[in-house]
């Protein structure tokens, strides 16, 4: 469920940030540019959460 709602979050975000960038004016450096958001949210939100899960719990 987590990771569902991550990946939610990470399209919506990627969606409204490439419709909204002022230095974008061509439909595929829009895409490129959301892909690469995308993939930033997803692989930040992985590798954070297996850096949080290496430290133990008390």
């Amino acid at each position: 469920m987590h990771f569902l709602m991550m990946t939610l979050y990470a399209t919506i975000t990627a969606i409204v940030s490439a419709g909204i960038a002022p230095n974008l004016h061509s439909n595929r450096d829009r895409l490129v540019y959301g892909l690469k958001v995308f993939g930033m949210y997803l692989g930040i939100g992985l590798v954070l959460s297996w850096v949080l899960f290496a430290i133990p719990r008390w």
